[in-house]
This record gives C-alpha cells, structure tokens and sequence, in this order.
C-alpha cells in the first residue's frame, strides 16, 4: 500500500456517512450523541497522521488520554464521598466509596 492509499482510506474514514437505519448522516457532529459527547471535539485532540512522529503516537494520545479522563472520574468521586463525610453522612459515603471502586479497579486493570 501507498502513501497515497493510506490518505485516501484516512479521509473515507473521517469522511461523514449516512447510517440507512437512522436515516440521517453520521459523522456530522449533528447527532444527539456526538453533540453530548462532543466527538468532533473530542477527536480533534488526536494529532493527525500528518502531525504524528511515530506509528504507535495515536495509542500513546489516546491511551493517556482516556488514563486521564479515568482520573478525573475518581477525583470526582471521591469528592463526592468526602462531602458526605463532611455532612456526617458515613454511610452514603460508604456506599457511595465501595459502589465506585469499581471505576478506580476498572482503570487500574486497564493498564496492567
């Protein structure tokens, strides 16, 4: 394959496509679930395969990049669980701690 082939499949694949089922275009950032989400966004933080030095850089971004927004998610939680304490409410910041360890295990098992 070509430099030239890789390109072309790059631009089909970030190219917007209209799902037959949802009978709407995809892609477009239009869709209640890429507005939410914010995918054109969330992809353009990605280098492009222009700006990338090596073949592995898009796994090292992303893979730091989701380790991060994991993080986040357990400093959130665990905020959480400390205003419960704060209010004397032991209980539903246990109940509140053990439901979520399984965030911070399900982060931690991810880069094993």
């Amino acid at each position: 394959m070509t430099e030239e082939h890789g390109k072309a499949l790059r631009e089909r694949l970030e190219a917007p496509k209209f799902n037959k089922m949802l009978k709407q275009w995809v892609g477009r950032g239009e869709l209640d679930y890429e507005v939410y989400l914010q995918t054109r966004r969330l992809l353009a933080l990605q280098f492009t395969a222009e700006e990338r030095v090596t073949h592995d850089e898009l796994l090292f971004q992303i893979a730091h990049q989701t380790q991060e927004l994991w993080l986040k998610l357990v400093s959130e939680e665990l905020a959480a669980a400390i205003d419960l304490l704060d209010a004397d409410d032991l209980w539903g910041a246990l109940r509140c701690s053990s439901g979520r360890r399984g965030s911070a295990s399900a982060s931690c098992t991810r880069w094993r």
